[in-house]
């Protein structure tokens, strides 16, 4: 729906008139054309919020677009952007071990890095599209990653903790999808359906397949053997 400026104007005017307002107070008259655009039913009952969503509020003064964006699932949001830098920050750990010259895993270097990279292109995704919803971007601190020691990884090691960190992260995106369901939020769903929930999926099963196919080539135990530079040179073509 397009408002002219002229409707805009007239309708601020009525309000402000009304209510005794300075038509310069932008804050108050929000508030009140927020109380004035209610939703009705068919016979006129008042049925929940106002179309003016109470939940852009708090980024009201830098807003003019947030509409019907639930500040808790904000919140949310920042929050998964913070999982995927984390996720690409421990990726690029893992790429950078396999890259050092006494354990030359180049295939799962080059595999570990890829992963960095869409994992942080995830977390700049959902930072475009809190800007595209008139939210703000939180940033938080990202966590040095501690899941592993750099003189007990090996190949089959890095795929499982790997793998235990695609299940997080989607378990993560999974409550933010129901959280965004309940709060009725139909555009944030559809967006992480199309971009995030599937992507993972597949993701889980491609890690999943790696973990089989190691313990076969290693018989379960380290990455010292002609198993592990088969399965890199796999790698390292794909």
């Amino acid at each position: 729906m397009k408002f002219s400026v002229s409707l805009l104007l007239t309708l601020i005017a009525a309000v402000t008139a009304n209510e005794g307002l300075e038509v310069d107070d932008g804050e108050a008259v929000y508030v009140k054309l927020k109380a004035t655009f209610q939703r009705k039913d068919l016979s006129g009952n008042t049925v929940g919020g106002s179309l003016l969503s109470v939940a852009c509020e708090r980024d009201l003064a830098s807003s003019k677009i947030c509409q019907n964006f639930d500040t808790d699932i904000v919140d949310l949001v920042n929050q998964q952007i913070n999982k995927e830098f984390e996720a690409s920050y421990y990726y690029m750990g893992l790429s950078s071990f396999f890259s050092r010259d006494d354990v030359a895993l180049n295939g799962f270097a080059k595999f570990f890095k890829k992963a960095s990279d869409e994992e942080r292109e995830h977390g700049m995704k959902l930072m475009d599209y809190l800007n595209r919803r008139g939210a703000q971007v939180r940033l938080h601190n990202i966590k040095h990653p501690t899941h592993f020691r750099n003189d007990n990884m090996d190949g089959l090691k890095a795929v499982n903790e790997a793998l235990k960190l695609e299940k997080l992260v989607n378990q993560y995106l999974l409550t933010l999808h129901k959280k965004a369901q309940d709060v009725n939020d139909p555009h944030l769903t559809d967006f992480l359906e199309s971009h995030y929930l599937e992507e993972q999926v597949e993701s889980i099963k491609q890690l999943g397949d790696f973990s089989t196919k190691l313990r076969r080539l290693t018989s379960g135990t380290d990455s010292e053997g002609v198993g592990i530079h088969m399965f890199d040179k796999e790698l390292e073509s794909m």
